[in-house]
């Protein structure tokens, strides 16, 4: 628009100033040819848009004008494909939220009267390549923090580390592999997947 107005003001401009022209030209046989070559000069003026038009490069500006289209639509896909990501791990993590709390709710009460010990938390993962997370099946890796019921959140004095297995720590094993094996059927997921990990001192019997 702004190239349309400046196009009629520069021909009013010429107009004014030919007229101005004109008039101050005395009556003689040089008025005449003045007069034909102000024309021709009015003519160029009219025609400059067209003239310039043709002066374009129309192939640089074809290619330009299609690589900043290229580079446009890349940079509106890496942010679409950003946006999926970011709405995937949102998604993810409500989900691996929600399963936590329903397996803690499924699990506890039977770790408390069979075992004495109270469910922390439950931290879950998966496999990041997979988009949805429909069953428990999906899961890569279940944590069980667990303590003993109303255990008093105290720090106590590191153990030394003993290398021989003695008739304790097997008791520990053999009641952690049966919380495992209990869990793993309330819960329908492969025992290879569930560890557990115990606050505060050894599993009850």
């Amino acid at each position: 628009m702004s190239f349309i107005t400046e196009w009629v003001t520069n021909i009013i401009l010429f107009i004014f100033i030919a007229i101005i022209l004109d008039m101050l030209l005395p009556r003689s046989a040089m008025q005449k040819y003045v007069k034909v070559v102000v024309s021709l000069l009015l003519v160029s003026v009219i025609l400059t848009p067209i003239l310039n038009i043709f002066s374009y490069d129309f192939p640089n500006l074809l290619s330009e004008e299609l690589l900043n289209s290229e580079a446009k639509e890349d940079s509106i896909k890496k942010s679409i494909e950003f946006k999926k990501n970011e709405i995937q791990a949102n998604n993810r993590a409500y989900i691996l939220e929600q399963m936590a709390v329903q397996m803690k709710n499924l699990a506890e009460e039977e770790l408390v009267e069979n075992y004495g010990l109270k469910v922390q938390k439950i931290h879950l993962s998966v496999d990041e390549t997979k988009e949805k997370i429909e069953s428990e099946n999906d899961l890569k890796q279940v944590t069980v923090f667990v303590e003993e019921k109303d255990l008093p959140h105290t720090v106590e004095t590191v153990k030394p580390v003993e290398i021989n297995m003695n008739e304790e720590d097997k008791k520990m094993l053999a009641n952690e592999n049966e919380i495992i094996a209990q869990l793993a059927e309330t819960w329908g997921v492969s025992k290879e997947k569930i560890s557990i990990e115990m606050e505060g001192g050894g599993l009850s019997e």
